[in-house]
């Protein structure tokens, strides 16, 4: 009886890992065998049970996907990085609320690629982070949506605005009615600098925190309590700046400018 399909791409990873490398076009051998740190008596039965079940051929020593092989690898491809994306800490994403993200970008998720948990130490739970303060003064922007704010946050942003970076911030409607009665004085000279621009969301957004800057995007993910958690969550790719900018759009095409702070 022969192998289903689903098993001869996922019962290998020599014949996985080769459909994922063929996914940008034709290789020969030995970028195959360099790309996956084996060797040819060990790739050659595999390529072989793949050619034999039309998903590569080869001209000589260089592979190609076929055209069923393409369909099936764009349909793979998406599913495995999204597992990936989980595995490295199912544990954070597990516990941690995503339902806020706008549906046409959760089935882009993967798009984040690797990714890395902080926690911070007690000593550090009140501060900004070291990586957000590191990257964003290389940055000539920085872009926030938030609805709390670190106790050395007025400092940090006067600090980002002096050395160039200009900062677009949304935040909620709570934390703009603490900023009213609690930093009134703070709260007012930030509105009144020409580089930030500050402007209000309507709505819930349903997680604590988003800040990005040219090389990064952070997340602070509220637990599925609802709960406050001081983890930090950080992508820094090219991909992942894509999907931040798509994720920021989306909450400032509802987002309203705030010109002065109501009495």
């Amino acid at each position: 009886m022969s192998k289903s399909l689903i098993d001869i791409i996922f019962t290998s990873e020599k014949r996985k890992c080769a459909l994922l490398l063929l996914k940008d076009g034709p290789l020969k051998m030995d970028s195959l065998l360099s790309s996956m740190e084996t060797k040819r008596q060990a790739l050659l039965p595999q390529m072989k049970v793949l050619t034999d079940n039309h998903l590569i051929y080869h001209h000589g020593d260089e592979y190609e996907l076929t055209v069923i092989g393409e369909m099936i690898v764009d349909k793979i491809s998406p599913l495995l990085n999204t597992v990936n994306l989980f595995d490295t800490d199912i544990d954070y994403w597990g516990s941690h609320d995503i339902d806020f993200i706008p549906p046409h970008l959760l089935e882009r998720v993967y798009e984040l690629g690797q990714g890395r948990v902080i926690k911070p130490s007690i000593a550090d739970f009140y501060e900004v982070n070291t990586k957000i303060v590191e990257t964003t003064m290389k940055s000539k922007s920085m872009r926030i949506i938030s609805s709390f704010i670190h106790p050395d946050s007025f400092n940090k942003i006067e600090g980002f605005v002096a050395s160039g970076v200009e900062i677009t911030i949304i935040i909620t409607r709570e934390l703009y009615e603490k900023l009213r009665v609690e930093h009134y004085d703070e709260f007012k000279l930030l509105l009144e600098n020409e580089k930030i621009r500050i402007l209000l969301y309507p709505d819930k957004i349903g997680f604590i925190a988003f800040t990005q800057n040219a090389y990064c995007n952070f997340f602070r993910l509220l637990l599925k309590e609802g709960l406050y958690d001081n983890m930090l969550l950080f992508f820094c790719n090219p991909e992942a700046l894509e999907w931040g900018n798509e994720f920021f759009e989306f909450y400032l095409k509802d987002s309203t400018p705030i010109n002065e702070i109501e009495e």
